[in-house]
């Protein structure tokens, strides 16, 4: 197999097989669909920093909420993180079926309710 046919969208196919094979496993797929954890620390004013494995990212809120906007929401990181796992989704089952991705994008929009309550 050359190796243009042993990638497809950026995953090794052999190695994305496998994994998705491995999750027949109850053990692994409970390691990746069971207890996920992230510790957030208040850095003062608006501003906080979540921790989650061996990363971190940091947030805030518009300047226009008195707060120094250095960082995206939680609000923005929330549905960011949405739209990724779609993403992600979308290209291991275009992946897995053969299909080659040439461009995607993924908008996502929301709106949260009264925070006054």
């Amino acid at each position: 197999m050359v190796e243009a046919e042993r990638d497809l969208n950026g995953l090794p196919r052999e190695k994305l097989t496998e994994v998705l094979e491995s999750f027949k496993d109850p053990d692994v797929f409970n390691a990746v669909t069971g207890l996920w954890k992230s510790r957030i620390a208040w850095q003062g004013g608006m501003r906080a920093r979540a921790y989650m494995r061996n990363h971190q990212v940091d947030m805030d809120e518009p300047g226009d909420l008195t707060a120094t906007d250095v960082a995206a929401s939680a609000h923005e990181q929330l549905l960011s993180a949405i739209g990724s796992c779609m993403t992600v989704g979308f290209v291991v089952n275009a992946t897995k079926q053969g299909v080659r991705i040439h461009d995607l994008e993924v908008a996502v929009e929301g709106y949260f309710d009264n925070i006054r309550k």
